[in-house]
């Protein structure tokens, strides 16, 4: 399922320190990144947190161990996030994608446009 070489991991939370569904796809992002040497990128997108949540998700991966990544910030319409979602993830060649099923439930992102555009094997953690 994945080729070692990138990860994107993608917060969509309201809460601004990260809920708990957000922190095990964090958490799930990392391992898969550190166990397969691969490249991480992630993608926040503002749905009410702001630059706060960058903050918390900088924090959380530093806790991870993960110091080298690229970030990507996006202020999309939530009925956009799955297209813009899917154009980093096309545009860093991800080998995989990590979101958080929580996103997709509390409709921040649709998951059928998520599955229709993501250009590799997708992941949502519970």
């Amino acid at each position: 399922m994945l080729n070692g070489q990138h990860v994107l991991l993608c917060v969509i939370d309201k809460n601004e320190f990260l809920s708990d569904s957000s922190k095990e796809a964090l958490a799930a992002a990392c391992k898969v990144a550190k166990d397969h040497s691969s490249k991480m990128s992630v993608y926040v997108s503002d749905v009410g947190g702001g630059a706060r949540s960058v903050e918390t998700v900088r924090w959380h991966l530093r806790d991870q161990g993960v110091e080298e990544y690229q970030l990507h910030e996006d202020e999309t319409r939530p009925n956009c996030v799955a297209a813009a979602l899917s154009d980093v993830a096309d545009e860093c060649n991800a080998d995989l994608v990590v979101i958080s099923s929580a996103a997709v439930h509390a409709k921040h992102v649709d998951a059928n446009l998520l599955a229709e555009f993501c250009p590799c094997p997708l992941v949502m953690v519970p």
